[in-house]
């Protein structure tokens, strides 16, 4: 499984669900040499899931707690709009 939600990427291994967040490349390395792949994106594993439902349960959670949401009514439409 591979699926893309915004910046993040959320694979699975078969065993796990892994959540993928988007990093950039900087401009130089840690040396302060040229970083030749500045700019460019990669993943990075962020958190792990050993159950479907684990990562739904976490994502829902992440959509609830980022959005603008001040009461039951606007919880629950956040929660229908993420099914």
């Amino acid at each position: 499984m591979n699926l893309n939600l915004h910046n993040i990427n959320v694979k699975s291994d078969g065993d796990q669900f892994i959540i993928y967040s988007k990093k950039v490349h900087t401009e130089t390395m840690k040396d302060g040499k040229p970083n030749p792949n500045a700019g460019q994106t990669y993943d990075v594993a962020e958190k792990y899931f050993g159950t479907l439902e684990g990562l739904v349960n976490y994502l829902l959670k992440q959509e609830v707690a980022k959005s603008e949401a001040s009461t039951l009514k606007e919880i629950l439409e956040v929660v229908k709009e993420f099914n």
